[in-house]
């Protein structure tokens, strides 16, 4: 029975991709018999350059699709509290949106380079700024410039989360619901 299972594994997962790796092989195949009758006949090399640049943006999306599937199949890896593991969240509460010193905290991390992606949550005035990256929130808040992170005091930290407190408000910690 396990057999079986391993077999229809690899009959879903790995024929697809052979089967298209094949297919590829094959397009090269043509493409190089194109460059050698281009050559042979006198024609110009863009013709089978062309070729060779469709092969190669077909094979780059033929690598996305295989990628996409196994994510599909396997998922990303999640945290203990059920949020993606590259994600950080920076809690900041008792804050207006339109706060300046946010505003300007916000666009420091999204011109990081370390940082994937960036979006922002507003409500009952706690902003929450979800960050994809690798790093982890000790290393995310270093990186940030002193002078950014002057009007802030950080309060709590953890393995996905940074609680910051702008310093001339009210202090508040975060409860953990486990």
């Amino acid at each position: 029975m396990k057999n079986l299972c391993y077999f229809t594994m690899f009959l879903f997962i790995l024929a697809p991709s052979t089967t298209t790796l094949l297919h590829a092989q094959t397009v090269l195949n043509t493409v190089t018999s194109n460059i050698d009758a281009a050559q042979s006949s006198g024609e110009t090399i863009k013709n089978a350059n062309a070729d060779l640049q469709t092969t190669l943006s077909d094979s780059k999306e033929t690598v996305n699709e295989i990628g996409k599937t196994f994510k599909m199949l396997f998922g990303k890896k999640k945290n203990k509290d059920g949020t993606a593991a590259d994600q950080i969240d920076i809690i900041v509460p008792n804050v207006a949106y339109g706060d300046a010193d946010l505003k300007v905290l916000v666009e420091s991390l999204q011109n990081q380079k370390r940082i994937k992606e960036t979006s922002k949550k507003f409500s009952d005035g706690i902003v929450t700024i979800s960050l994809q990256t690798k790093d982890r929130p000790d290393k995310i808040w270093e990186s940030i410039d002193v002078t950014i992170r002057q009007p802030f005091a950080l309060m709590e930290m953890d393995d996905s989360r940074i609680l910051i407190n702008k310093k001339e408000q009210e202090v508040i910690t975060l409860v953990d619901q486990n």
